[in-house]
């Protein structure tokens, strides 16, 4: 079996967010969070570690917005108050009026913050817990079809190499180089045949049945090759040396597979 490696997913921070609202600032409601998180490889980090991590980005932006907007206030209150007039009431009550109401602004604001804290956020992670999960099923799914694909054409390939062999065992005089190479070939296909469907023992579908009983019949073939195989170099020992050799190590191989794959 071949190692895959899984993608790097991005660095969950201000600056993955920051390109997505400068793409949907006029149209919010195309955010699409399921190709949001695959385009980012979101979906190979762990669901916790990764509400972990939207958790701290949400706290950090929320902190330093709400400090950004009591500095700005300050200023904007030093401001006001160095261009009012000075002994003229109407303007200065204009000004301060004016003040109150940016205050008054900004606690509600702050207040809608909180609450998108308390309540969106929270609403926002159970759909990327949900989406994640989702794709998490997707690759499983995925995953078994390759095996499935990759399993089908082994038994295939196994099937053209038993095949050639046992037309080969009908010769009167065997050619031994070439029946050595097509047995070492055929047993090792049927090593990878038996852990692939050792991968799949938790499945039994109608095709799962099928290529399991692919596989009985290409080892009963491949046993009764071997036989014949066997019973040529007892009657010629004395040419087949190297073949009785190899059949002795094969044959016990193929006696541990041959129920070992199957469902019950």
């Amino acid at each position: 079996m071949e190692d895959f490696e899984l993608p790097i997913a991005a660095e969950i921070n201000r600056d993955l967010f920051s390109d997505e609202i400068e793409v949907y600032k006029n149209d919010i409601e195309s955010f699409d969070v399921d190709k949001f998180l695959m385009k980012n490889n979101l979906q190979y980090i762990q669901l916790d570690s990764l509400i972990r991590s939207v958790d701290d980005l949400s706290r950090d932006v929320i902190q330093n917005l709400s400090a950004e907007l009591i500095n700005k206030y300050t200023d904007y209150t030093k401001f006001c108050l160095t261009y009012a007039i000075d002994g003229d009431k109407l303007n200065n009550n204009e000004s301060l009026a004016e003040l109150e109401k940016t205050k008054t602004n900004l606690y509600e604001f702050i207040s809608q913050l909180e609450l998108l804290i308390a309540k969106d956020i929270p609403r926002t992670k159970e759909v990327i817990s949900d989406t994640t999960s989702y794709l998490s099923k997707v690759n499983e799914i995925e995953q078994i079809l390759v095996n499935h694909i990759r399993l089908n054409k082994t038994l295939a390939r196994s099937k053209e190499l038993s095949d050639a062999l046992h037309h080969l065992c009908g010769s009167d005089v065997l050619d031994e180089p070439v029946i050595l190479e097509l047995m070492k070939q055929l047993n090792k296909l049927v090593l990878q045949t038996f852990a692939m469907l050792r991968e799949l023992d938790d499945l039994d579908s109608p095709y799962i049945r099928h290529l399991r009983n692919d596989y009985q019949s290409l080892i009963q073939t491949f046993q009764i090759s071997m036989k014949i195989l066997v019973e040529k170099c007892i009657s010629d020992p004395d040419n087949y040396t190297n073949l009785a050799t190899e059949l002795v190590l094969i044959m016990k191989q193929t006696q541990q597979l041959t129920d070992a794959p199957s469902q019950e």
